[in-house]
């Protein structure tokens, strides 16, 4: 059973020097902000301190062979690729043969009698189900997570819904609907696809992939989750587009123009980028003292971006104007087309009422940020080429974080801020100016020691003051891979962000703590940060490109268990050797966010269809939090 009690921080050191003293674990910072007027019980504290990640392990003990059909078709499809056939064309008998062996082969590994879970192996006692099951039908109070960091954010269900009415009241940027048009919009989708298809712009494989399946369809629903490091807190605005009418288009308009980014020179996509950056410019001894950091910031950026100039300038930034008869002109129109319609459609459901966005973009529609990178890429390219001021040593930005380095004065950082600011009336830049450091996404950026002697920026790990590193907890019933793999991680990138021994020493003993707070075995964490040096961080640092599976590989689910070990499951796939490799997938199990967390008010309830791919098996919600 898991130990629910406050342990104490043990600082156990990996096995690292460092110069720097520890900065000590904060203990008041709460992993629960509960907002309504009922008091949390204990039991209530207890189960939502697992955190929303967590998954019970099932009662019973899954069929390793439930996915089998879906890989036996998966190893036809490859066979005959390798000898040039019809992917539905029958197996030889050998083949066959081979697979029917693998399946009683897989049958095999789970043990006799093992039908049900030991008790040993639960890691949920029966009372915290029970607490879960209440306060997934306590329809009076709303669980979310916060905006950022990994609090859970427990709140009054009428006050939640009043907020949210509220805030749709702005009807400058929303309007209300008498009656839901998803079915409407869908049809328009698709009749917008088979027009491109039929114009020889999209092919037959993406026409099937991005055509809305009418059966499946339902609203757009509206949620908001609470932005716990702003005082006060505010709410924000997320359209969860699952099955929707536009999400399949919007997906596919994100994949077209994504290939774009790269040619803005100023977006980054992750923090490595960054420190590549900050990492190339030495600034002279001569010009160290007049050196100005800022960040800025676009105020509320989403709802502000105009539909009709942001669609215009996001595509003259990702396709300049092309001479009549181009072929990139057709394409263009396309794109167009398809974001008209992804924005002015934008339609959703809150508390059983429906509402269309009339301006802006919708935070959770996945073109929005590509989109709004694109835009944004515009409106600074034409700006900085028309500023006349101190040239920028530095200028980075992913959607509206914004990090600013030159060699001037703060007061003449401001008037680049006045700038950017009269370009547009409804983009409004603020900045953070400071002689000596600033965060920047997981970063901080200051004028260190290796600032003094090498004229380098010098570079640590940064996270908000409300995170409180609530870490996915050792007794979840993932698989053990998956737990070394989030460790392993998290340490890669305390290397990556930290531009000395000291400050990597620092960062890893914290990461240490913190992981050993989640009840991860020191015994694991000793060996995992044991073969993590500093000497590789740029080796760590360099983009590697994902490897893509060989066309004839094949993949096979199976859902992890205790019961079910995983050298069973190799074994039974090596014990026949096929004409191609196979692999092992594990899906993604069950969690206590999936049993608390809907994108629906708590108090609302719907008829939709819910045939989705976004919503999980019940009776895998049944077998995880079977009492």
């Amino acid at each position: 059973m898991i130990n629910l009690e406050h342990v104490e921080p043990h600082i156990q050191d990996p096995g690292l020097e460092s110069e720097i003293p520890r900065k000590p674990i904060t203990k008041d910072i709460p992993t629960i902000l509960n907002l309504s007027k009922k008091d949390l019980t204990k039991e209530e504290k207890e189960a939502l301190s697992l955190g929303l990640k967590f998954s019970p392990t099932p009662r019973k003990t899954p069929d390793p062979t439930e996915y089998f059909d879906r890989y036996y078709e998966q190893c036809q499809k490859s066979y005959n690729k390798l000898i040039n056939k019809p992917s539905t064309s029958p197996l030889p008998n050998l083949i066959d043969e081979h697979l029917v062996a693998i399946k009683e082969n897989l049958q095999a590994t789970v043990p006799p009698g093992s039908k049900q879970t030991k008790p040993q192996w639960l890691n949920l006692s029966t009372i915290h189900k029970r607490t879960l099951f209440a306060l997934r039908g306590d329809k009076s109070r709303t669980i979310k997570p916060a905006d950022k960091g990994s609090c859970i954010v427990v709140q009054d269900t009428t006050d939640y819904i009043k907020e949210g009415k509220e805030f749709l009241s702005d009807k400058k940027t929303y309007e209300k609907l008498d009656s839901d048009i998803s079915h409407q919009t869908a049809e328009k989708a698709n009749q917008l696809l088979d027009k491109f298809y039929e114009e020889g712009l999209l092919d037959k494989y993406t026409l099937d992939n991005s055509t809305t399946d009418m059966d499946c369809l339902r609203p757009q629903r509206l949620y908001f989750l609470r932005k716990v490091h702003k005082t006060p807190h505010q709410l924000g605005p997320i359209v969860s587009c699952c099955s929707g009418p536009t999400q399949k288009l919007s997906k596919l308009a994100n994949r077209l123009l994504a290939e774009y980014l790269k040619y803005i020179k100023s977006f980054v996509n992750n923090s490595s980028q960054v420190i590549n950056c900050v990492e190339e410019l030495q600034i002279p001894a001569e010009a160290r003292k007049n050196i100005t950091l800022a960040t800025l910031d676009v105020k509320s950026l989403y709802p502000f971006i105009p539909q009709g100039l942001g669609v215009t300038m996001a595509l003259q930034q990702a396709i300049p104007t092309n001479p009549p008869g181009s072929r990139c002109n057709p394409f263009k129109n396309m794109l167009r087309e398809m974001l008209r319609l992804i924005l002015k459609e934008n339609t959703f459901i809150f508390a059983g009422e429906h509402y269309r966005q009339i301006t802006g973009i919708a935070m959770g529609t996945p073109v929005a940020p590509t989109l709004a990178n694109l835009f944004l890429g515009k409106v600074e390219h034409e700006a900085l080429s028309a500023w006349g001021g101190t040239q920028l040593l530095v200028w980075l930005h992913y959607i509206d974080d914004i990090r600013v380095i030159m060699e001037d004065s703060q007061e003449k950082l401001l008037e680049l801020v006045k700038h950017l600011n009269a370009r547009i009336s409804t983009i409004k830049y603020t900045a953070e100016i400071s002689d000596k450091s600033i965060d920047f996404l997981d970063l901080t950026i200051s004028k260190g020691p290796r600032y003094q002697q090498q004229g380098i920026l010098d570079i640590q790990p940064y996270s908000k003051a409300i995170d409180p590193h609530s870490y996915l907890r050792y007794s979840s019933a993932h698989h053990p891979s998956i737990k070394s793999g989030v460790v392993r991680a998290e340490f890669i990138r305390a290397l990556r962000r930290s531009s000395s021994p000291a400050i990597y020493s620092k960062a890893a003993r914290e990461l240490f703590s913190w992981f050993e707070n989640r009840g991860y075995p020191k015994d694991l964490l000793k060996e995992i940060s044991s073969k993590i040096n500093f000497k590789d961080r740029q080796q760590q640092l360099e983009f590697k490109v994902n490897k893509k599976l060989e066309d004839c590989t094949t993949i096979l689910k199976v859902k992890h268990h205790p019961a079910i070990p995983s050298g069973a499951l190799f074994k039974a796939l090596e014990d026949h050797q096929l004409p191609f490799k196979p692999k092992i997938c594990r899906p993604r199990p069950i969690t206590v966010g999936e049993l608390l967390v809907r994108a629906e008010s708590s108090e609302i309830s719907h008829s939709y269809n819910l045939r989705s791919s976004c919503h999980r098996n019940h009776e895998d919600s049944e077998n995880h939090f079977e009492i």
